[in-house]
């Protein structure tokens, strides 16, 4: 991914940007990148040491001006919340 961070904002220039990061292992972590807070805009599990990462697509159009607000959740096996992070990609 290429970025740059201005003024707290974090502005890409692809029209995809790779989320990636460690929670528990073997935990279902999924993505809301149209903001209708469903997560089903991306899925992937967790390896057993907690690594992972999901390619999410990301929208320029009229009604957001290339602005992506990103909702990433990971569960655990009996479908418990284990954290939500929430983040503003232009």
């Amino acid at each position: 991914n290429s970025a740059v961070i201005s003024n707290d904002t974090l502005i890409v220039n692809d029209s995809n940007f790779v989320v990636g990061g460690t929670t528990s292992e073997n935990a279902t972590v999924e993505v809301d990148s149209d903001g209708d807070g469903q997560f089903d805009d991306g899925t992937t599990t967790a390896d057993a040491m907690g690594i992972f990462s999901l390619t999410v697509p990301l929208l320029n159009n009229a009604a957001n001006l290339g602005a992506n607000n990103i909702q990433v959740r990971a569960t655990n096996d009996i479908f418990e919340t284990i954290k939500t992070l929430e983040f503003t990609l232009l």
